[in-house]
Order: structure tokens, then sequence, then C-alpha cells
């Protein structure tokens, strides 16, 4: 019989296995001789954040214990086990997860390149002058390739002993290896 999933929030009771918490160093000084899936059971939801845990920026739940005053510990929010759930109104599902990149690229306005500015008459843009800076700004969108780029006709060939010509060095072609120096005695 599987038992019905607890849904984490702000004010859940949690535990988590010791090796999945962090700081670990605060962990460790406190539990140091821990046997394989000891828990750490108590543990109360503060609030869920992006942090970068094992290199990768993940979403942490930020907890508190009794055993650990005035330290906040975390972890990745898939290693927490619910055992008591808070009020329903602050479950994580229902609040939008704190992300602060997502904020300050929401609020900060993007700044035009210098030769951009005199054909719009302002240095800052915002989402909704998207369609005035495309039709200000000429774009290719013919899938052909730039006119620069078609060879022409009366083009010379290229250079002999030039990388590039026939798909062969030029030190291939007169048999001259590219070895490295050696000396035998």
């Amino acid at each position: 019989m599987s038992r019905e999933k607890k849904t984490v929030g702000i004010g859940a009771v949690a535990s988590v296995l010791l090796r999945m918490l962090h700081p670990s160093a605060a962990i460790r000084e406190r539990y140091n001789n821990v046997d394989h899936g000891t828990r750490l059971e108590g543990l109360l939801v503060i609030r869920r954040e992006k942090r970068i845990v094992n290199n990768r920026n993940q979403m942490t739940i930020v907890m508190r214990h009794d055993n650990f005053a005035g330290l906040e510990l975390y972890c990745v929010e898939r290693f927490v086990r619910v055992e008591m759930e808070g009020a329903p109104e602050h479950f994580f599902n229902a609040i939008a997860p704190i992300d602060n990149e997502e904020e300050e690229a929401i609020n900060e306005e993007q700044r035009i390149p210098d030769n951009v500015v005199p054909f719009l008459g302002v240095d800052r843009v915002d989402a909704t002058d998207a369609i005035r800076l495309a039709a200000v700004l000429a774009t290719d969108d013919d899938d052909e390739p730039a006119p620069e780029n078609i060879p022409q006709a009366d083009q010379p060939p290229l250079p002999q002993g030039t990388w590039g010509h026939n798909n062969t060095y030029d030190s291939k072609a007169t048999g001259v290896p590219n070895a490295c120096a050696s000396v035998c005695i």
C-alpha cells in the first residue's frame, strides 16, 4: 500500500538524509560518524530558493533545526521527505519560486548598441519597442548567401602552396613531414 505524498511548503516539518544536507561542514561537525541512511528529522521548512549545489544551479529547500541554532540548512528539493504539511496557502506549488536572476533580467532595461541609437533617437529599449526596432534595422531573411560571399567568375584561383588549395598543405605536397625532432645516440 502506497502512502500519500505530502506537499512541501513553508511551515512543513521534514526529514532529510544527513549526507544530502548542506552546509556539509556543519553537519559533519555535529554528526561525525553516521550510519548509511541516517536521516535528520524535525526540520522546519523556511523557504525555497535556487542555490549552487554540486556546481549546478538547483532548486533547494531551506530549513532550520533546533540542533543548529542560527544556521540555515538546505538540500536539493528532491531529497526532502515531508513528515507534516504546513498551511495549504504556503505550498510551494502555489507560490512562484524565488529566482533573483529572472527578476533582475525583467527589471533591468537593455542597453542598445551605439550604432543603433541614431536610428531610434533613444538609448534604451524595452520589450514594447521590439517591433519598432525590427522595422528600423535592415534584416536579411531570404536564406540566400550575402552578395560578397558568392564567387565571381573573374576571380583568380587561390595561390599555390597555401592551406586550402586542393585540400592539401604545402609541406605535405613537398614531402616534408611535420615530425618532432629526435636525437639518436
